[in-house]
């Protein structure tokens, strides 16, 4: 717990605020905006077991630098393939956009090594985003319909893990949905229950590139 009482090791530097201040925290740039940018954080690297088989997740931030201002939280990458779209797994997918040297096979332990080297050295990747939200409303509805409650409070003592799950998978609010008249919009009325609930969209990572590629599109 910080401690309050001692602040003495801070010093009297003089900061300056902006006048005119306002809440950005709902002018999300537009899905399928492409980024330049690097590996900001790794939260984790874990080795998982499937069908006899040991394959890694890792769970990082990817923050942009052109244009600036934008962070990816928590992206999960996996060590399998993916079954949609580019067969490759996400985290080779990662290895390629930021140009580390082709090895056809790699143990885990050395992608982990490689991975720690693209954040190490801030090697620049290529990435753009997808929208994706959750109604709080319709997860809560959900689980009360689920077990049988009237109150979100009694719904712990008898929810399941397939309850949590289906909730889940009902509160989530596709892409599609923020586009309103033509535009995107990031704060739109809950889908299913409307106003006076209403979902937020939250910035997720659709695709990874090569630095070089989206440089060119920028006008890098």
């Amino acid at each position: 717990m910080f401690d309050f009482d001692d602040l003495s090791k801070f010093s009297d530097e003089v900061v300056t605020f902006k006048e005119g201040w306002e809440d950005n925290r709902y002018r999300l740039p537009k899905p399928g905006t492409k980024f330049v940018g690097v590996i900001e954080r790794v939260h984790s690297i874990d080795e998982y077991n499937k069908d006899g088989k040991n394959y890694l997740v890792a769970t990082l931030d990817l923050a942009s630098i052109d244009p600036p201002g934008t962070l990816i939280e928590e992206v999960k990458l996996y060590g399998s393939p993916s079954l949609y779209g580019n067969k490759r797994s996400g985290i080779e997918d990662l290895l390629m956009s930021a140009k580390m040297p082709y090895e056809k096979e790699r143990t885990n332990r050395e992608i982990v090594e490689t991975i720690g080297e693209i954040w190490n050295s801030k090697i620049h990747i290529g990435f753009d985003i997808r929208w994706v939200g959750s109604s709080t409303a319709v997860y809560k509805k959900t689980l009360m319909d689920k077990t049988n409650t009237t109150s979100f409070e009694d719904v712990k003592d008898s929810a399941t893990s397939d309850d949590y799950k289906e909730a889940r998978k009902a509160a989530t609010v596709a892409q599609k949905e923020f586009k309103v008249n033509g535009e995107f919009e990031s704060k739109i009325p809950c889908p299913k229950l409307g106003e006076p609930n209403f979902v937020y969209a939250e910035l997720k990572l659709r695709n990874l590139y090569q630095a070089d590629d989206v440089d060119d599109q920028l006008g890098g």
